[in-house]
């Protein structure tokens, strides 16, 4: 496996938490959704390790970043240490 030598962030995304289906928090892993008004900054489908600045405190989740199967594009975070 490669190592990045550069680590900047690749993208920064902010917005605002949304109620999701409560399908992570019924099986014990709790996820935080964010509202997308502008889909074209996303990065692509896909699982991301993620740094998370919520009310001054560092969270590190990972992000997933896809479909539902309705087909609405949608980011699920999961912030560990947050169960």
């Amino acid at each position: 496996m490669e190592q990045i030598s550069n680590k900047n962030p690749i993208n920064i995304l902010s917005g605002k938490v949304i109620h999701g289906r409560g399908i992570g928090k019924l099986v014990g892993m709790p996820t935080a959704n964010m509202e997308v008004l502008d889909e074209s900054i996303l990065p692509s489908a896909g699982v991301y390790v993620t740094e998370i600045l919520l009310d001054g405190r560092m969270y590190y989740g990972i992000t997933n970043i896809g479909t539902r199967p309705v087909g609405k594009t949608t980011g699920a975070n999961y912030l560990a240490g947050s169960c």
